[in-house]
């Protein structure tokens, strides 16, 4: 990759400041022999690919060529490789210098083995009257490479812990409670452990933060997401040129897939960080527990020579993340809920419901009319419940026991034994956890004390701000007396 190029031993003998001419380690003392690094201590290079050398080099009669040595393998045999066909006699570095390559080919067809090597580049000028490649004038490079052409290491993947750190930054989707809900693990109240365990409980849309390594080369990204996928699917591949595609959408597909940032360093590979969005409405059933998504990185793998061409067969994935902090498997539960109701009174302002739509204490006032004749019609306010993972048919359940269905537009009416009280909804006989989880919730928020970063605390801003997400009814019965 271009990213990785080298140049920590460019320049070492260019002395531009004058004091000594260009290519000279003193004022009488030629450079002809130089190693990479001194003493060839340890690798100055980590070979993945295609390798390049460019060559500083100082005169040159009539033209300069290189060849080169590593191991058993010297490409003498298979002549000189020109570089230059101009004569310089000046005492600057020359430029115009063709670049020296070894491609993968090279290394495979020529049996120069994985491990630590020295290459000794011969650097031969065309002097008359001397054989050229063979005792013309050179330069000699010597430089230590890793070479990692088959790289058998197997790719990482992982997904960091959901998050929580402000209002503008956490692990909703476009970090905004418009989209979903989350309840991280480290928040969870003792009543819903109990209820549904330790895992992360989640809402509508939401965003994993990935990381993703290979000591080599990327090449693709997959997923599973149990009643999304069937199994593994690529979310993400990489093309030759290195940009990287993904056509997955949150409506169409339930996920998509996001670039955040790239790197390649001889110390650390090829790591990619990304964003998967999740439509967690969009599983099967629409609510569940234990849900676990994994994640998997694809490399380029190993390069082996077949049928007169490089071939590259994938290693395969880890099953365990890059860290301990970033999971392969992320385990958590996709639950209906609530973020709240519209009423008669909701309605009465638009930009800011809960104004009058919830007392101080944050209850929800909703009117029941009981006829007083046996001939009567009953009549309640009709309620419009707004909120995540909640299709219509699910059931709300009263205070007291009794229930009644929720209709296609998203709304319902009070049964007629129904008490004030709290309200759950119930979807894949998974329950709304609103009233019983943390309301001091607000993971690694360490700001102000006001209640607008706590993620289940809905401050209005206006006349409350003591408001939580709690979900409860103060039934007004009127008759018709």
């Amino acid at each position: 990759e271009e990213s990785e190029l080298n140049s920590s031993w460019s320049g070492l003998y260019a002395n531009t400041d004058g004091a000594i001419p260009a290519g000279y380690s003193s004022a009488t003392q030629k450079v002809t022999t130089l190693s990479i690094p001194n003493n060839l201590s340890s690798p100055a290079l980590k070979v993945k690919g295609n390798t390049v050398v460019k060559p500083e080099i100082v005169g040159g009669n009539a033209g300069l060529g290189y060849t080169y040595k590593v191991g058993s393998f010297d490409s003498t045999n298979l002549g000189v490789v020109d570089i230059s066909n101009v004569h310089s006699d000046s005492d600057e570095i020359r430029t115009g210098l063709s670049d020296i390559e070894i491609t993968v080919e090279d290394f495979l067809k020529n049996g120069i083995e994985d491990g630590e090597k020295t290459f000794t580049f011969n650097i031969w000028d065309k002097t008359e009257g001397l054989t050229y490649g063979t005792n013309s004038q050179k330069a000699e490079i010597k430089i230590q490479m890793n070479v990692a052409i088959r790289d058998s290491e197997a790719p990482k993947a992982g997904f960091k812990q959901f998050y929580w750190n402000s209002e503008s930054d956490n692990s909703l989707y476009q970090n905004s409670r418009e989209n979903g809900h989350i309840e991280l693990e480290k928040d969870l109240s003792d009543a819903v452990v109990n209820k549904y365990g330790n895992d992360p409980k989640v809402s509508g849309k939401i965003t994993f933060r990935g990381v993703a390594t290979d000591n080599s080369v990327l090449k693709a990204i997959n997923v599973n997401i149990p009643g999304i996928t069937s199994g593994f699917i690529t979310v993400a591949t990489r093309a030759d040129n290195g940009t990287w595609s993904s056509s997955g959408t949150l409506d169409g597909n339930g996920w998509a897939w996001e670039k955040v940032s790239e790197t390649f360093t001889q110390e650390t590979g090829h790591i990619v960080e990304f964003m998967l969005h999740w439509n967690t409405a969009k599983i099967t059933n629409v609510a569940a527990t234990d849900v676990n998504v994994q994640v998997q990185a694809v490399d380029r793998g190993e390069a082996s020579w077949v049928n007169d061409a490089v071939k590259y067969t994938s290693n395969n994935p880890s099953s365990v993340g890059p860290t301990e902090a970033q999971k392969a498997t992320y385990q958590m539960d996709v639950v209906p809920y609530i973020k709240g109701l519209d009423t008669t009174l909701t309605d009465l302002e638009k930009n800011n419901p809960s104004v009058y739509g919830r007392t101080s204490l944050g209850k929800y006032p909703v009117y029941y009319y009981r006829q007083t004749t046996t001939s009567g019609t009953q009549k309640s306010e009709k309620i419009i419940l707004d909120g995540f993972n909640i299709p219509s048919g699910s059931e709300i359940t009263f205070e007291g026991g009794e229930s009644v269905k929720l209709n296609n537009d998203m709304s319902f009416t009070l049964h007629e034994n129904a008490k004030s009280g709290e309200i759950k909804v119930t979807v894949s006989n998974i329950e709304s956890l609103n009233n019983i989880n943390n309301n001091d919730a607000n993971g690694d928020y360490t700001g102000s004390s006001t209640y607008e970063n706590h993620y289940n605390r809905q401050p209005n801003g206006q006349n409350n701000d003591l408001l939580t997400d709690n979900v409860e009814l103060a039934i007004w019965e009127m008759n018709s007396r």
